[in-house]
């Protein structure tokens, strides 16, 4: 496999992308001390991601031309097995642009572990997955690295930046297409599915104020006449 250094658009997007991931970081955390959920309370989760990103391998952009900007879109389904580590699902699509005038199509599925430690409101994580992609009539391994950061902005979503690598394995002979390399960057959505009990209704007969107990007033006693009076 031939690779060439990151094209000088996604480094220019890549380097403050970092830089604010950092900064941004420090002032929620600052500014929201939410305090942490356990995952006994969240056991399954929705994700979307969004990326944006180019081909970076020489044999992609030179032999097959798919030398221009493209991105991938994947939608996971996962479920908690500690604190801090889940496992996934996850069916993506990814296109690429070609100057030949023909995108670069991939669709994938694969499985992941997901390593997601909480700090209050948030959540930084790596991701790992490995599965078998279609591109064109050619099926290949798909190697998947995701690192990026959660905030919660809900009870039930969380928002952040991320980063990505997708790599397909592929050696088809000298000269022929290799593996292809396409750094990515971009969002990621997640949906909490909560397992919470709603509360019991209460009785509203329980609710109703107790009706007030009248009492009688209290009749005036006559005062005692005296045993014995003095004529004057």
């Amino acid at each position: 496999m031939a690779a060439r250094s990151l094209p000088r658009a996604v480094r220019l997007v890549l380097i403050p992308w970092c830089v604010a991931l950092g900064s941004s970081t420090q002032a929620f955390a600052q500014a929201n001390p939410i305090e942490a959920r356990s995952s006994r309370d969240e056991p399954f989760y929705l994700g979307l991601t969004l990326h944006a990103g180019a081909m970076v391998t020489d044999d992609q952009r030179g032999r097959l031309q798919v030398d221009r900007g493209g991105g991938d879109a994947r939608l996971t389904f996962g479920g908690n097995m500690l604190e801090w580590l889940s496992g996934e699902i996850t069916l993506g699509l990814l296109a690429v642009g070609s100057s030949a005038g023909n995108a670069g199509l991939l669709l994938d599925l694969s499985l992941a572990l997901r390593v997601m430690p909480r700090f209050g409101a948030i959540a930084p994580y790596l991701a790992v997955s490995v599965g078998e992609g279609m591109t064109g009539r050619v099926f290949a391994p798909t190697f998947h690295a995701e690192l990026g950061v959660l905030f919660d902005v809900a009870p039930e979503f969380a928002l952040g930046p991320e980063l990505g690598l997708t790599h397909v394995a592929w050696e088809d002979g000298l000269n022929q297409s290799s593996d292809a390399i396409f750094p990515s960057v971009g969002l990621s959505l997640r949906y909490r599915f909560r397992s919470d009990v709603p509360p019991t209704e209460p009785d509203p007969a329980a609710l109703a104020p107790e009706s007030p107990v009248e009492l009688e007033p209290a009749t005036p006693r006559p005062e005692p006449a005296p045993d014995f009076v003095f004529s004057p």
